[in-house]
């Protein structure tokens, strides 16, 4: 599980990335993902909301928490995309 968790973190960067057109991070070549882009249709509007800064922060702070095991009480968090939904959900609430 461990594995799949860094694989969606890193999926997640390369798409701020390239949604940034940022090359200059990247190099001249393409990063391949390891999911298919439409396994996180429904957070590009909340990636796109955040500074890649804060996006960084996002999945540190959710992967860090899945390390330590301190879910925050939804203990079936297992994954990067659903860390990044409750996380769109609450900042929507606020």
């Amino acid at each position: 599980m461990e594995e799949e968790f860094a694989a969606e973190a890193f999926d997640i960067i390369v798409l701020k990335l390239s949604r940034m057109g940022d090359r200059s991070r990247t190099g001249s070549r393409p990063l391949k993902m390891n999911f298919p882009e439409s396994r996180y249709a429904d957070l590009i509007d909340f990636i796109d909301s955040l500074t890649l800064d804060e996006l960084i922060m996002e999945v540190r702070r959710h992967s860090e928490g899945f390390a330590r095991g301190a879910t925050g009480g939804a203990k079936e968090l297992t994954s990067v995309p659903g860390a990044l939904r409750l996380a769109s959900k609450s900042r929507d609430s606020l």
